[in-house]
Formats: structure tokens, C-alpha cells, sequence
């Protein structure tokens, strides 16, 4: 039976066809038979003969990527049957077990590898189970020495004192027993294998040290042992070292509050290595060792906790998501250390102890801390929406300090901090506010569509938990929490920090999160008043267009939102008078246009005024009502491109935008169409009033015109407006119309828009398009 049982082992490391056999053993008595059967020479037979009878399993089994993990939960899962069957006597009988871990000794040594792999690793679950199974003994025997106490001086308890101490005999010389089978294993396979030259060998000899280290403190938990964790933290293998350190993090967590005088030694000696690997080059070993310094930093095992978290924040710079998920207790243990209990700084009473005082209260805390982790992680402004966005996304939910709105604009609009890099102080925490704000509006929305599709499921997920009442109303206090703040403050911040460029998107970002429902209460009086002025000052000291788009979004945003009609009508007066304010720039273009006649004019003003109208009316199409009296500027400034497109660069933008202007309004004025008649989805026609009809006669006639503009870009922008129209206008309009105009009107646009493509292809003047 030990013999069969053995063959097993062999056809499972992948080589068929061979085994042991009794008809081996050239010995007369039976109890020779195994240790004439179970032998080096054996294994390496039957090596050779596999691989001269072609029974190579290649890949062998444990290799195979796709069963591989299920044949070794098969076969360790049949070697911990085998000791939960026999462990009350057959494996003590000095046979089974002894003669098994013999034979595994064997194929860990073995140069075939799959035979090395599987010994290995049968050996090391074998070495698990045997000190769970030691650990099971040491409690009984612990119980059976208590009863025999309690029975000391009982009348009568002689006959029980001696069952007991025969119980307690077996029970010793079974944990005698299992002591010195874990011994063999240790030395006879871990030992050897722990450096093998495969990196699954060596993981699966780390891991189940790891596992008897945590198991058994009493016999393991020792430098003896603990070193083999420690010199393969240099492994050249990731794995091998992710592995390490793991098991290292069990163990402190295992034994760190009760034996921690048994760690202490060890930690001291590979201090300096563990630290250095929170930077691995290896991502996952780096969170691992992350994970393992801040175990060591609450267990006061550190020799310098300073030191180790401010190395392991270093990690910050490479901006990884999991990485900065698992610095997350580090970065709070730093801040806290640094800026006490975390409070909002109290400007009001720092003014009394002075303007030194406020500026140390301030730069101590969290956020500022914080903002100079994120500063040193990003090393320039443009790197700081995605290290600032990563820092929220990973650490918000763990780090209030995130989520603290006044502290935000107290440090912003108050004059306590006093740092030589200001600038950049400022510039890190409106980034920091504004990632914040998108985190806290988006949790709060996908927390109400969660509940709304609580419970729908797909063929391979299971159904979505809806949140608890506790968990909404948390997500809806803390959006209502930022807009009342938001509302507050909002103004102040775009009027101190409005001018500044490297600063400007964030808080269009904070504009775009402010909810006039939620800050109505904030927003009384004049405050809203007074935000709209500030925002409509920030739009006119930017002239990136980058800036506009953000600007005009910002509006969009104000202006469509729900719930609060008075102030939202108070949003669309002050756009309107916005628009009315660029149309004014813009009349005396109109009237240089009107009178086509050569002369002086500041085109580049004009230009700037053409683009910021282009940006609103393209973020809210609405306000395209306000703009009769420049409807007929582009057929008036057409014609002045090929007398001043050279010498006038404005002029060539300002008919861009106006390009640009007719496309969006027509497309906004279809889409409009689309929704009233019901085919949002493009799947019917649909019949444009008189108004729209003249739009897009205007629009296509003069995109086909500007087709021949001298200047490139002006004819590139036709082109691509003119594509856009013709791939979602004109076939959602009448397809099946019958009316020859516009029949006529289709087929002649075609025609324009083919010549001018074909014309721009061979080099003809069509305004040397190249694309």
C-alpha cells in the first residue's frame, strides 16, 4: 500500500508508465522491502525509462498553466485526507509516514523537474498539516496534564490518575514523534530546495515555512528558522520575494503582540532591506512591503519609525494606484505625528498669538502635509491632475482630512501659511480640493444609481448590494456638505486665485461641482451675485483656448442644472448679458464687414471676442438666440481672405469660429428636433421647421463656400464641418422627401464636397487642403 501510494506521487509529477513494485526488492524479509524499494537509484530508474519510453507529460502536471492550480489542490488535498484518516494511529506506526517523507526527500532531489516540483511541494503541505497536527496533540496533551492536577489527592482517583498519565505517555511520544518527522522535512527537503533554480520550487518552500512559522511559535519562531525568510528577500525573482515578504507579514501578525522579544533580533537585522523594498522595482512586492512596514510601525518594532515612513512615502513619485492604497496608514501616522489631531486650522485665535504662530499651526496640518507629499510626487504642475486624482482615489475614504471643505479654504483665502513655495502650495491644494469634490459628487451619484439598480444581475455577475440608508445618507451629506461650502467660498477663490493659469481648470473643476440645489442656503443675498461676477472676470483675463472650453463648461453647468429655478434664471440673465457684452465687441467687425471697403482694423481683438461666443454657444447651444446681429459676419468676411489673409491672422479665426458657430447651432437645433419627435436614436425622419430649414441653407452654402479659402486651416475646418453635416444632418432630414429642391440642394452639396476633396487631393487651389 505505501508503495502504490508513492507510484502516485510519481505519475503525478507527469511520468506514466513506471513505479515501484515489491518485485524490486531482491531482499528474503519483508521488513526490508522498503528500504531496498524506496532508494536514489530507484528514482533515477525510473527517470531513464520514462524518458526512453517517450512517457514525458510535458508540461508536467503542476506546470500546466491552465490545470495547474487544480491538480495541486487535488493532490495536497489527498495527502491532508491521508493525515486526517490515520492521525489517531496508522501514522504512528513508524512506517507510513516515516517511508512517505523518505520518498519525498528523494524526488525533491531528483533532476527531473517536474519530480523535484511536486516532492517539493507535497512535502512542504505535508509539513503544514503535521504542525497543525502537532498543534492539535500540544492542546490535548495540555488538557490531559490539567485533568491529571485536578485529580491529585481525589479519594478514589487512582484508577482515572492512571488512564491519564497513559494517555499523557501516548500523547508525548506522538508529539516526540511529529517533532522529529517535521525536522526531516525541514532539513531533508527545505534545506535543499529553498535555492533551487525554479522560482516555483523556491515560492512553495517559503510559503509553507511562512505557514509553520504562524502555526507553531513554539517550535519555528525563531532566528533558526526566521533567517530563510530574511535571505531570500534579495531573490532575483519577484514572486520569490512577494511570497517572502507575505509570509513575513503573517508572521508579525500572528506573533507581533505576544512575541514580539522573539522578532525583535530579526526585525534589527533586516530593518534597512525591508524598508528598501517598499520602492521594488516589482509592484506588487513594493505594496506588500508597504503593507509590512506599517504592521512593524504599530507594533513598535522599528528601530526608527521616522525614517521608515518617510522612505516608504518615496514610493509616492511613481503615482501607482495600489502603492498609494497601501500608504494610505503610513501617510496618516505621517501626518498625524506631524500636525497633532488633525484640526482645521483656527485662523481667529493663531492671530493672536501672531502671524510665526499661525503659519506653524497651519503648516502642521494634514492637508498641508499632505499637499507637500503630493508636490514632491509630481516635481511640476503639470503632473498634478493625475498624482492629485490618484491621491484622492486611493486614499480619500481612509484620510478625512480629504474631505475637510473649510480646512481647504481656510488655508486658501487666509494668510496663515508661510512657506517659501506658496505658489506651489496653493497650486496642489485647489487640485487636491477639486479631485476631491469630482470624487464626493460622483460616489453620491453612483451611490443613487446603485440603489436604484439594487439587485439586477448579468449571467456572470452576481446582484449588486444595494447601499444602506446609513451609507446614502453619508454620500448625500457629504455632497451637500461641499456645496454649502462651495457656495461660501467659491468667490473668494476665483477672485485670489482666478489670474493664475497653472490653477485655473481645478477650480473651473470646483465651479463645475458647485449644486445650486444643495447651496441655495449659502448662495443667498448677493453671494451668488458676486460668484457670477467673479466667474465672468476669470473668463475675459484668459484667452487660451483650452480656457474658454473649461469657462464655458463651467457656465453649462450653472445654467442646466435642476432644483433651483431662481437661482438658475439668475445664471441664464447673467449669460445673457455675457453674450450681449461679446456681441458688443464684435458690432464694429460688423460694420467694417458692411461697408467692404479696404482699411485699418484690429482683427486680433475681435478674434478673441469670436471664440469665447463660440465656446459658450457650443456648451449651451440656448444662447444662440442672442446672436442675430453677427449672423451674416462670415459671407461678409469671406471675401476679405484672398486681399488680407496674409497680413491679418485674426481675420482668418474669426471666420473659424463663426464656421464653427453656424455648425454647432445647426446641429444643436436638429438634435432638438430629434428629441421633440421622438427619434433620439436616429431611427425616423425628421421635419424641421421654416427657421431650421434656413439655418441649414445658410450653414451648408457657406461651409461649400469656404471649401475655396486660400487659407488651409479655414478650408480644414469647412471640410470637417461640412463632414460632420453631411454624416448625421442631411440624411436624418427627409431622406425620403420627394421635394426636387431639395433633392437638388443634396445632390449639388455632394458634388460641391467631392470636386473640393478630390481638387484638394491633386494639389488643385481649393485652399491647398492636404487631408
Amino acid at each position: 500500500a505505501v508503495l502504490e501510494l508513492l507510484t502516485s506521487l510519481v505519475h503525478a509529477s507527469g511520468l506514466r508508465g513506471v513505479g515501484l513494485s515489491v518485485a524490486d526488492a531482491d531482499v528474503e524479509d519483508e521488513d526490508e522491502v522498503l528500504e531496498a524499494v524506496v532508494t536514489d537509484a530507484a528514482c533515477e530508474r525510473m527517470v531513464e525509462t520514462a524518458r526512453d519510453a517517450g512517457a514525458y507529460v510535458e508540461p508536467y502536471p503542476l506546470a500546466d498553466k491552465k490545470t495547474g492550480k487544480k491538480h495541486r489542490a487535488g493532490v495536497i488535498g489527498l495527502w491532508r485526507a491521508l493525515i486526517d484518516k490515520t492521525k489517531h494511529e496508522e501514522a504512528f506506526d513508524n512506517v507510513l509516514l516515516p517511508w512517505c517523507i523518505e520518498w519525498l526527500c528523494i524526488m525533491s532531489s531528483s533532476t527531473h523537474r517536474g519530480l523535484r516540483h511536486t516532492g517539493t511541494e507535497v512535502a512542504m503541505a505535508l509539513m503544514v498539516r503535521l504542525t497543525e497536527l502537532l498543534v492539535e496533540l500540544e492542546a490535548e496533551q495540555l488538557a490531559k496534564q490539567r485533568q491529571q492536577a485536578s485529580q491529585a489527592g481525589k479519594k478514589g482517583g487512582s484508577g482515572m490518575a492512571a488512564l491519564v498519565e497513559k494517555e499523557l505517555v501516548k500523547l508525548r511520544t506522538q508529539v516526540e514523534a511529529l517533532q522529529e518527522l517535521l525536522q526531516t522535512l525541514f532539513k531533508g527537503v527545505f534545506i535543499e530546495r529553498y535555492r533551487d533554480s525554479c522560482d516555483e520550487i523556491r515560492v512553495c518552500c517559503l510559503s509553507g515555512l511562512g505557514r509553520a512559522i504562524c502555526l507553531h511559535e513554539g517550535v519555528f519562531l525563531h532566528d533558526t528558522y526566521l533567517k530563510y525568510l530574511g535571505w531570500m528577500l534579495n531573490d532575483t525573482a519577484a514572486p520569490v520575494r512577494v511570497t517572502t515578504v507575505g509570509q513575513l507579514h503573517h508572521v508579525y501578525k500572528a506573533h507581533g503582540d505576544e512575541h514580539s522579544d522573539r522578532l525583535t533580533n530579526f526585525t534589527h537585522r533586516f530593518e534597512g532591506r525591508l524598508v528598501q523594498m517598499t520602492r521594488d522595482v516589482d509592484t506588487k512586492v513594493s505594496v506588500e512591503a508597504i503593507k509590512l512596514i506599517n504592521t512593524l510601525h504599530e507594533l513598535e518594532l522599528l528601530a526608527d519609525k521616522k525614517k521608515a515612513v518617510e522612505d516608504a512615502m518615496q514610493v509616492m513619485r511613481l503615482n501607482e494606484l495600489s502603492q498609494l492604497k497601501a500608504l494610505v496608514p503610513l501617510v496618516n501616522k505621517h501626518m498625524a505625528r506631524a500636525g497633532g489631531d488633525g484640526a482645521s486650522p483656527n485662523t481667529a485665535k493663531a492671530s493672536k498669538k501672531g502671524k510665526k504662530a499661525a503659519a506653524a499651526a497651519a503648516t502642521d496640518q494634514p492637508l498641508v502635509q499632505l499637499a507637500k507629499l503630493a508636490w514632491g510626487s509630481a516635481g511640476e504642475v503639470e503632473r498634478l491632475p493625475e498624482v492629485c486624482g490618484r491621491i484622492v482615489a486611493s486614499m480619500r475614504p481612509l484620510t478625512p482630512a480629504l474631505s475637510d471643505w473649510p480646512a481647504y479654504t481656510d488655508l486658501l483665502t487666509g494668510e496663515t501659511l508661510d512657506e517659501d513655495n506658496l505658489r506651489h502650495l496653493h497650486c496642489v491644494l485647489v487640485h487636491l480640493m477639486a479631485a476631491s469634490a469630482v470624487h464626493t459628487n460622483e460616489g453620491a451619484a453612483a451611490a443613487a444609481v446603485a440603489a436604484d439598480g439594487a439587485g439586477a444581475q448579468t449571467p456572470r455577475k452576481k446582484a449588486r448590494r444595494a447601499p444602506t440608508r446609513k451609507e446614502l445618507e453619508a454620500h448625500d451629506e457629504g455632497a451637500v456638505a461641499l456645496s454649502s461650502e462651495l457656495g461660501r467660498s467659491l468667490g473668494a477663490l476665483l477672485e485670489t486665485f482666478g489670474a493664475q493659469a497653472d490653477v485655473l481648470q481645478p477650480l473651473l473643476s470646483l465651479v463645475r461641482q458647485l449644486r445650486l440645489q444643495s447651496a441655495a442656503t449659502t448662495l443667498k443675498g448677493g453671494v451668488f451675485g458676486a460668484l457670477l461676477d467673479q466667474l465672468e472676470a476669470c473668463f475675459f483675463k484668459h484667452n487660451e483656448p483650452e480656457a474658454m472650453r473649461a469657462h464655458a463648461a463651467a457656465w453649462a453647468e450653472l445654467l442646466t442644472q435642476p432644483g433651483a429655478p431662481a437661482l438658475q434664471e439668475q445664471a441664464r440673465v447673467r449669460f445673457k448679458k455675457l453674450i450681449n457684452k461679446l456681441v458688443a465687441i464684435l458690432k464694429p467687425l460688423g460694420a467694417y464687414a458692411a461697408r467692404g471697403k479696404g482699411g485699418a482694423f484690429d482683427f486680433d481683438e475681435a478674434s478673441v471676442a469670436m471664440r469665447r461666443v463660440a465656446y459658450l454657444v457650443s456648451a449651451y447651444p440656448e444662447a444662440s438666440s442672442s446672436l442675430r446681429t453677427i449672423n451674416a459676419l462670415p459671407e461678409r468676411l469671406l471675401p476679405l481672405l484672398h486681399t488680407r489673409a496674409g497680413s491679418e491672422p485674426g481675420l482668418a479665426v474669426c471666420i473659424t469660429a463663426m464656421l464653427q458657430l453656424k455648425t454647432t447651432v445647426l446641429t444643436a437645433r436638429v438634435a432638438e428636433a430629434r428629441l421633440a419627435a421622438g427619434a433620439a436614436h436616429g431611427g425616423a425622419s425628421v421635419e424641421l421647421d421654416e427657421t431650421s430649414l434656413q439655418l441649414r441653407d445658410e450653414a451648408l452654402t457657406l461651409l461649400a463656400t469656404a471649401l475655396d479659402a486660400p487659407l488651409p486651416p479655414v478650408a480644414g475646418v469647412a471640410a470637417g464641418c461640412l463632414s460632420l453635416l453631411l454624416g448625421t444632418v442631411l440624411p436624418k432630414v427627409q431622406p425620403d422627401s420627394d421635394d426636387p429642391v431639395l433633392q437638388d440642394a443634396g445632390d449639388a452639396l455632394l458634388g460641391w464636397f467631392s470636386a473640393a476633396l478630390q481638387a484638394a487631393a491633386e494639389g488643385e487651389p481649393v485652399g491647398d487642403l492636404e487631408e
